[in-house]
């Protein structure tokens, strides 16, 4: 993966510009979360890419032995309290969706570091 130091945006190796403000794209450095155990069942096998608030993963969770995403959301996100209500008040809405054309929201917690992290199924409904 390369990544903009402009917008942020990642993309695949084949790119050399940013196709949203043409900036050159530099190499992704390796991620300190990848190869890591969250939370004592969430074990992090890649990332996927960043998010609007924060940076998401392909894991396996190891209670339920099934593929799953974790969303390891910014700290930025959670630095005022009413800013991790705004979160919290979100989480609570998402955990009672039930829809096919959503990916369900199954767990929030707090991972090692203090970061918030969510868990979502690998499929819909």
């Amino acid at each position: 993966m390369k990544c903009c130091g402009h917008c942020g945006h990642e993309w695949e190796d084949s790119f050399q510009y940013c196709p949203n403000d043409a900036t050159p794209l530099q190499a992704t450095p390796p991620d300190p979360l990848v190869g890591t155990l969250l939370r004592s069942k969430y074990e992090i096998l890649q990332r996927l890419g960043r998010g609007p608030h924060g940076m998401v993963y392909r894991a396996h969770h190891r209670i339920a032995d099934q593929a799953c995403v974790v969303k390891v959301l910014d700290s930025e996100l959670t630095r005022e309290e009413s800013q991790l209500q705004q979160v919290k008040a979100g989480v609570r809405f998402a955990l009672g969706l039930r829809s096919p054309h959503t990916v369900r929201l199954y767990d929030f917690d707090y991972a090692e570091g203090g970061r918030l992290l969510s868990g979502r199924g690998a499929g819909r409904g």
